[in-house]
This record gives C-alpha cells, structure tokens and sequence, in this order.
C-alpha cells in the first residue's frame, strides 16, 4: 500500500471509530442480588480487575461485600464494619473507601482506623488507626512507595494519613491537616507519571464557590500545588489518558445553584482541558481503560441520579442512563466493559425492591 493509501486508510478507521463510540448507548442490563438487610446506605465501590472481582462498601450490612464481576455473582460478604446507625449518621458510619493492594482489600471505617481483609481468607486480619475522631473514608494506593493516602474527611481540621502498607510495618508515616478545607476532603488519586497524590476539596474557606485540587507528594507529605476549581466543589477524582484528572463537580454545588458539569483538567497544571454540562452532582468517578470511558455516578444530578458517561475517544458526552438519587457510587470492569452502580430500594422495580447491584452496558451495535 502506498504511503497515500496508508494516510486514507487510518483516516477511515479513525472515522469508523468516532462514529462507533458515538452511535452507542447504554442500559441496565442486569442486577445482582444483595443478602441481608436492604441496601439503603454503601459508600465506594471498587473493581480488581486481575481477578475481576468487584468489592462494595455496604453499611447497611457492616461489610465489605465481594462479587464476581464476570458472571455477575455475589460471593462472599467480610464483616466487622461499624455499620450505620441514623442516631449517628454517616460521619461514623463504615465502611467507606476501599482500595485492593494484591490479595488485600485495605477499606475505611467508621472508627477512624483502615482494616485490612485478606482475599483468600475473606477476613478482617489488621487494622490501623488513624487517629481520629471520625470515619476514614477515601484513600488511593501509591505502588512505588507503598503507601495509602486515606482521609478523615468529617473531623475538624479534616486530615489525610499516609500509611505504609508494608507488611509487619503498617502504621501512620505522615498526618496532613487541612484546616482550611471547610466541607471536608472527597476522592484521592495517584499518579504514576508524576508520582504524586492528588485530592479533591470541596470547599476552600468561607466562600462555597471556591474548590480546590491539591497535590501532595507522598515523600515527606507535603502539599505542592492547589489547583483552583471553581463553582464545581470536586468530590469524585480519577485518572485519565494524557495525565488528566476527570472531576465530578459535586451534589453540594448543584445546591449552591452551579451549573450541573463535570470537568476534565491538566493533572500537570491544573487548566482546564475540558467541561461537559450535560449532567453534574457526580461523587464516585471512574476511568475505563477497557472502552476508554470516564464513568460518573451523578446521584446529585437535577433531574433524578443518572450514570453519566463521557468517552475520552470523541471527547463528548456518550449519554447518561438513568439510576437513583441515593446512586452516588460506581466502578467498571475493564474486561467486559460492565459498569456497577448500586441502586437502594425500589418498590415500582420488582429486580431491586431490597436494593440491588445495576449492571449496565453498551448494548447497541456501531453502525
């Protein structure tokens, strides 16, 4: 082929490509079944994807709830949770982040400590305090030097901890205060081209409309950066392709009369890449390698919870499907392209009426 010929032909391919991701939509293509008590209060999911195996924090049961994300199976539930009592709301309610480093699941509670459950076992086998007074609640994994960074998002100051995670040596290396972050600490990444920690924060002093994204480097713990995001009040974080951070902007600025959005940023400066208005007051945000898609579980959003799911392959807005309002949480399996959203208690959804597990997909051909 010639070198013109090779020039139309990836430009068809592009073409046939672009069109592809735009002609697809998605749906609710199954559910999972939840034992115990309904489902009305859980907090972050999280997707292995070795194992494909899907973990969700489920207060409602006080546990670490496990399933095959292949087959769409519940497996096994890890108990030992503080669970969630109305009397005491969710600031000490657990579990609540959940992150999986090789066979362990490390996860937050609601007594201020990180429990550490070992997969085969399927049993809590460590804890360490965090030495607060509230719930630990997100945290992120730094491979390189093993270390999580988890916050106490409800104390005041709210604070994030680093903690090694090497075996016979798990404690607290380094607590990072943040006394001006006035609406507490939301979602963490790392990233391994920087090799920094970065945290969405709400709300930065007095004003509501002034967020920020700081950047921490985890040796020694200091705060590098704090990357301005305004009238967005960034809860969910995660890492996309080109060393950007796709933000969900929050429940809380919908209330503050924001326009519903969700932003994509330069994790080396912090510009602005990109803002889609299509929905917003998204918490849990996850990044798909499998169809290279940003997921958002925007139970904020105006109009009713939706999915929202934004391809970084045409750089627009899919579409969004619709979920609940209590829907704040979601992960996908790269393998299969399944994305996991639960859903609390439906009486007019004979599939979920305890609650239940929402398996969605893309389900239409490329035309």
């Amino acid at each position: 082929m010639t070198p013109i010929g090779r020039v139309l032909l990836a430009t068809v391919l592009s073409a046939i490509s672009t069109s592809a991701a735009m002609a697809q939509s998605y749906e609710r293509i199954g559910t999972i079944a939840i034992p115990g008590q309904p489902l009305v209060q859980f907090d972050i999911g999280w997707i292995d994807p070795t194992t494909e195996t899907y973990f969700l924090a489920d207060r409602s049961n006080a546990g670490l709830d496990i399933f095959n994300a292949a087959k769409g199976t519940f497996i096994a539930r890890v108990t030992g949770f503080a669970g969630f009592a109305a009397t005491k709301g969710t600031d000490l309610a657990g579990p609540d982040g959940v992150v999986v480093i090789g066979d362990e699941a490390w996860v937050g509670d609601g007594d201020s400590s990180v429990k550490i459950v070992d997969l085969n076992l399927n049993k809590i086998v460590d804890v360490v305090s965090t030495g607060g007074k509230k719930r630990a609640d997100e945290l992120a994994y730094d491979p390189r030097d093993h270390l999580i960074a988890i916050a106490n998002d409800a104390d005041s100051p709210p604070f994030i901890s680093l903690i090694s995670t090497v075996h016979g040596n798990r404690h607290v290396v380094k607590k990072i205060p943040f006394p001006t972050a006035t609406n507490g600490i939301e979602q963490t990444v790392w990233d391994p081209n920087s090799g920094y920690f970065y945290t969405s924060i709400p709300q930065i002093g007095s004003n509501k409309d002034n967020g920020a994204i700081v950047v921490i480097d985890p040796n020694g713990g200091s705060v590098l950066a704090s990357f301005p995001v305004n009238k967005c009040e960034p809860a969910g974080l995660t890492l996309g392709p080109n060393d950007t951070l796709f933000v969900g902007c929050g429940a809380a600025a919908i209330l503050n009369k924001a326009p519903p959005e969700v932003l994509v940023l330069s994790a080396v400066n912090g510009a602005l890449v990109d803002r889609f208005t299509n929905f917003g007051g998204a918490d849990q945000v996850w990044f798909n390698p499998g169809d290279r898609n940003f997921y958002a579980a925007a139970s904020g959003n105006p109009t009713g919870g939706v999915l929202g799911i934004v391809s970084t392959t045409t750089n627009s807005v899919v579409g969004t499907v619709k979920t609940s309002k209590g829907s704040h949480s979601v992960a996908a399996d790269p393998v299969n392209n399944h994305i996991f959203v639960p859903l609390a208690p439906n009486p007019n959804d004979p599939a979920c009426l305890p609650g239940c597990i929402g398996i969605y997909a893309a389900t239409s051909a490329p035309s």
